[in-house]
């Protein structure tokens, strides 16, 4: 295990009925700044964000800045600082926006999490139901709830889904300089690679459940099994 990694997983794998998803899977995710997983379609890059935060079951290991929570069920490792998105926002319709940040956590946090939508750009929204929210601000809202947690690690499943080009970078410009301040390391599931060559630091790809590469963004796009596999597609 690195012991510069936020997150370390070794000989991970996750099958649902007889298909494999994630094969003797070993990856480390460096402490703070984001990681970018990418890989095509099939690869394996939600389940092993399932897999990390515990809404899947699989066989290895999986350490959380040195504490091994390979046993631990989804709550407890929420508890221990794993924050989850989804590719389709999960918010309560019929709550505010700041009621859906709160969700999980004491009241008392209420002016932390009014000053949290302050910094993400959208405390103008805090009474709105999150039913007349537009897209991107339901994704703004979904990882509000996610940091109010104040965990170590952020795990976002394709945050720049049906966002404009604009919209896409002013949603990681948010996100990324509130994970900084409290040093939160970001795991992102991206396939706008011009996103993330703009925001990761560290990018790890995957190809049929398994390790294809990993390296900065040049280096990634420098691998040529990297572009016969999935860059070459793209293009």
């Amino acid at each position: 295990m690195s012991i510069s990694a936020v997150l370390s997983l070794r000989r991970c794998t996750v099958a649902f009925a007889g298909v494999t998803a994630l094969d003797d899977l070993g990856v480390d995710i460096p402490v703070e700044g984001v990681t970018a997983i990418i890989g095509p379609n099939g690869a394996g890059k939600s389940s092993l964000l399932n897999l990390i935060c515990g809404l899947v079951a699989g066989t290895g290991t999986i350490h959380l800045a040195g504490r091994d929570i390979t046993a631990l069920p989804a709550y407890r490792r929420a508890a221990a600082g794993v924050a989850r998105t989804f590719q389709t926002p999960v918010l309560c319709d019929d709550l505010s926006v700041l009621d859906n940040v709160l969700l999980g956590v004491l009241s008392s946090k209420k002016k932390a999490a009014v000053e949290l939508l302050d910094r993400l750009g959208i405390v103008a929204r805090s009474t709105t139901k999150a039913a007349a929210l537009p897209h991107g601000e339901r994704r703004l809202v979904e990882i509000a709830r996610a940091l109010l947690r104040g965990g170590r690690v952020l795990l976002l499943d394709e945050p720049a889904a049906g966002l404009g080009h604009a919209q896409a970078h002013q949603l990681m410009e948010a996100v990324i300089a509130e994970t900084h301040r409290t040093g939160t390391t970001t795991v992102l599931v991206e396939h706008n690679m011009e996103l993330v060559s703009t925001w990761a630091e560290h990018v790890i790809v995957l190809a049929q459940g398994r390790l294809l590469a990993q390296g900065t963004p040049a280096h990634i796009r420098s691998q040529q099994e990297v572009i016969d596999t999935y860059l070459g597609a793209m293009t």
